[in-house]
């Protein structure tokens, strides 16, 4: 295992730039390479696409979150007027978050470099970044070949050219996992401790592959006649059109339309799964819930007053402890029917 690992040490480094800012290349398929930065490990050399793998996200209860803000602001009644404050309320906010499926049908990369957080996402802190050769997946699971968002509908099969760069202490703290470590051979495995952007532009060059700063718009130099990511930006883009390949944005696309309708539909129901389990394991008076459940199916969104004498009657400890308890045994239930490494 040894033998294939290479570290990498980018303590001290920042990323100001591209790799290269000029060049006489003329830049082709074989230059093209995605890099998708991710906390579920690629089992057995596929990387999922959410809702096959039953991905999973927390979020506010669209029924009892807001008469739990109201009791949690009671307790930090300057969440507003102070940095520090509106921390802590935010922190014990997030407590009582609900674990929900994401069900989205897409996977996502960037083209040559590690696309930072933006509004549609978080990407910051993910234990693993992969690295794959564009050039094995052009076919119809495809979607769109923007160089800041690559995105297919279908499962991947990665190629036997695949690298997978990885967090020191990570590594260290899965030195005794067997099966983490017999996956991990499938790859050409980086470590790093330090920057994790410039440990990607490291095994970037070390794979022979030019490296660019991604934004939300593309290459953030890709204006710029002349320069090198201008030419791979005008390749990348030349390429979809001669290939029929689209250039939509995830965000107005149809499939993305059709997931957030799916979530959303999904959301309530696990909202009202929450709901059900605070009131059947918990000191709620019998006389309450029978106000309760007769609306939980017919308009859930009339609770709210009830919400309150809910939250009033229970207390926020009572809540957040059945809270988290509902959230490990749903993230069981989705685990028991998946294999992955999280």
């Amino acid at each position: 295992m040894e033998e294939k690992i290479k570290f990498i040490d980018t303590t001290y480094m920042e990323v100001n730039g591209d790799s290269v800012d000029y060049n006489d290349k003329q830049y082709g398929i074989e230059d093209c390479i995605l890099v998708r930065t991710t906390d579920i490990f690629p089992m057995d050399g596929v990387v999922q696409t959410p809702i096959n793998g039953n991905a999973y996200d927390f979020g506010k209860s669209s029924i009892l979150g807001e008469s739990i803000s109201k009791k949690v602001r009671e307790k930090h009644p300057n969440y507003y007027m102070s940095e520090e404050a509106g921390e802590k309320y935010s922190s014990e906010l997030d407590e009582f978050d609900v674990c929900f499926e994401t069900c989205r049908r897409t996977i996502h990369f960037a083209m040559n470099g590690l696309v930072g957080s933006t509004a549609y996402g978080n990407f910051d802190g993910k234990p693993f970044v992969i690295f794959e050769p564009l050039k094995y997946h052009i076919d119809e699971s495809l979607k769109s070949l923007r160089v800041e968002d690559v995105y297919f509908d279908n499962d991947m099969k990665l190629s036997n050219e695949c690298s997978i760069l990885l967090e020191e202490n990570y590594l260290k703290q899965n030195s005794n996992n067997l099966e983490f470590l017999e996956q991990l051979k499938k790859f050409k495995v980086y470590v790093y401790r330090g920057n994790q952007q410039a440990a990607v532009c490291k095994v970037l060059s070390d794979l022979g592959y030019d490296s660019f700063l991604v934004s939300s718009n593309g290459y953030s130099n890709g204006l710029y006649d002349g320069m090198a990511a201008s030419k791979m930006w005008r390749f990348v883009n030349n390429f979809a059109v001669e290939n029929n390949i689209s250039l939509d944005r995830h965000f107005y696309s149809q499939i993305n339309y059709e997931d957030s309708i799916n979530r959303q539909e999904k959301g309530k129901e696990i909202d009202i799964k929450h709901l059900t389990y605070i009131l059947d394991n918990s000191t709620a008076s019998e006389e309450l819930k029978n106000k309760i459940v007769p609306l939980l199916y017919e308009n859930p969104y009339y609770l709210e007053p009830l919400m309150d004498e809910l939250v009033n009657e229970l207390g926020l400890e009572q809540i957040k402890e059945l809270t988290r308890q509902f959230n490990d045994l749903y993230i069981q239930e989705l685990n028991s029917t998946k294999t992955r490494i999280k």
